[in-house]
């Protein structure tokens, strides 16, 4: 299977600093110019299909993608929502660390067994991910897939790939950024990171 795995456009709260977690928010007028673009660098590929997280701006993303590709729409997938934050998500970095300073300081650590409160460990999160992709990996063996989520589940792939616990939470993975993946007897491998060329 070859993987393709895009992060969403641009929100307010992607440029204002804000902490999404699974606040549903909609693109902003540059998201949506950004998934315009995106969908324009992918029009001479083919994908088998398109899964998409269930929150707005990755639909939103994935149905600009899809317009220009001959396959279904987009499936949304629960599993592929982005970690949820519990009580840090609509909040700037200094508001978290003001009103949470514990919470923050989990949430920032490299344990990734440390629980957020009112939201997902690391862990949790990761496992969600990878046990959504691995089953896709399944069913589409010699399938070309395009998934559209968010900056977190793409470095979740990673760490999955790689066998860490975080060094695929220090990548950078702008927004409409392209990562690609192969599964191949059994073995995963990436061939692209971050390339968001499209954006000019």
């Amino acid at each position: 299977m070859l993987l393709i795995m895009i992060r969403h456009g641009q929100t307010d709260a992607n440029s204002t600093g804000r902490l999404s977690g699974q606040v549903d928010s909609e693109l902003s007028e540059t998201g949506v110019a950004q998934a315009a673009a995106l969908a324009q660098r992918l029009a001479n590929d083919r994908f088998d299909h398109i899964y998409t997280s269930d929150l707005k701006r990755a639909i939103s993303t994935a149905t600009a993608v899809s317009s220009e590709q001959q396959v279904q729409s987009p499936t949304q997938c629960s599993w592929l929502r982005e970690r949820h934050a519990g009580v840090l998500q609509g909040l700037t970095k200094k508001e978290r660390k003001t009103r949470y300073p514990q919470v923050h300081a989990a949430w920032k650590s490299d344990n990734p067994d440390l629980p957020i409160e009112g939201g997902e460990s690391r862990t949790a999160f990761e496992h969600r991910v990878t046990t959504g992709i691995t089953a896709l990996a399944e069913q589409h063996e010699n399938d070309t897939i395009a998934i559209v989520a968010h900056a977190g589940v793409l470095r979740a792939m990673f760490n999955f790939v790689f066998g860490s616990q975080q060094n695929g939470n220090r990548l950078r993975c702008t927004n409409t950024a392209i990562c690609q993946f192969r599964h191949e007897l059994g073995i995963w491998s990436m061939e692209r990171w971050g390339d968001s060329a499209h954006l000019g």
